[in-house]
């Protein structure tokens, strides 16, 4: 179940590749589907994880932007277990 689930991420993630550069310009790592994008003061893109170690030379977050799949939205399936 867990191997599914972050193929179905990395699949969503790369197919939300846009041309804006959704990307972390100081990493360079593309943020999976539901994680933020952190727009500096300086215009740079930062994801949550590299977001500490560059707020003191960048300047402050103006915005967050929470990376989305451009497929469907996904649906929560609960499967029924047998007694």
């Amino acid at each position: 179940m867990a191997r599914e689930m972050s193929s179905l991420l990395m699949r969503n993630t790369l197919d939300s590749i846009r041309t804006d550069e959704p990307f972390c310009s100081r990493c360079r790592r593309n943020p999976l589907v539901g994680e933020f994008l952190h727009l500096l003061e300086s215009g740079k893109r930062v994801c949550s994880l590299c977001l500490p170690q560059v707020v003191t030379r960048e300047g402050e977050p103006v915005s967050a932007e929470l990376v989305r799949s451009n497929e469907r939205r996904l649906a929560v399936v609960q499967q029924r277990r047998a007694a």
